[in-house]
């Protein structure tokens, strides 16, 4: 009959064919549309206003008002949902974009970190080279005065000696001196 060929053409109602969770874009894309002469939408969907046509539905036809209004607000849940979906994606993009970029500042500032920390690790080498090489140093320098120090102290007692035998050496010449002044007296009062 002419209300069953009508029923059959709606298809599922609108828990069935909304698909909100990603249903067909073709039929949705149809649905959206509602308009005549639509080749992508279901079977007879141009000829509802031909009348005698197997798919024609009577506008006067409570069931199919109710069809009308199921098919606008099913197109107004698609459209919504269509946008919606863009919105996410768009936003999808923003956020991977937003995160591409602060994954390669991570990137790129974990490399400086790791180059800087190298430089600091080389550098801290180094300057241990350098600690060592003065410790080096300082010991060397700490025996050099300690020879420094004993040669000294042996300069010293060396001198000392020196002075002892210089001031007995004097001694001996003013000895020598008054020896020698009493024979120059003795010669004069003999001759």
């Amino acid at each position: 009959s002419r209300s069953g060929s009508m029923l059959s053409s709606t298809g599922p109602g609108i828990g069935g064919s909304m698909g909100l969770g990603g249903g067909s874009s073709v039929a949705s894309s149809a649905a959206a549309s509602g308009t005549s002469g639509s080749s992508m939408g279901p079977p007879g969907a141009d000829q509802r206003d031909v009348r005698g046509s197997r798919y024609y539905e009577d506008p006067s036809d409570p069931r199919v008002q109710e069809r009308n209004r199921n098919r606008k607000l099913l197109a107004d849940l698609n459209e919504k949902h269509n946008k919606f979906v863009g919105e996410c994606e768009e936003e999808l993009y923003k956020m991977r974009t937003t995160f591409t970029g602060m994954r390669g500042t991570w990137v790129e500032e974990h490399e400086q970190v790791k180059s800087e920390l190298l430089q600091v690790g080389r550098q801290k080498a180094a300057l241990e080279r350098e600690v060592c090489d003065m410790r080096s140093e300082l010991q060397r320098m700490t025996q050099e005065y300690q020879q420094l120090m004993s040669h000294a102290r042996d300069q010293a007692s060396t001198l000392g000696a020196m002075q002892s035998e210089f001031r007995q050496l004097m001694n001996q010449t003013r000895d020598q001196s008054s020896t020698l002044v009493a024979m120059k007296r003795e010669f004069q009062q003999m001759t």
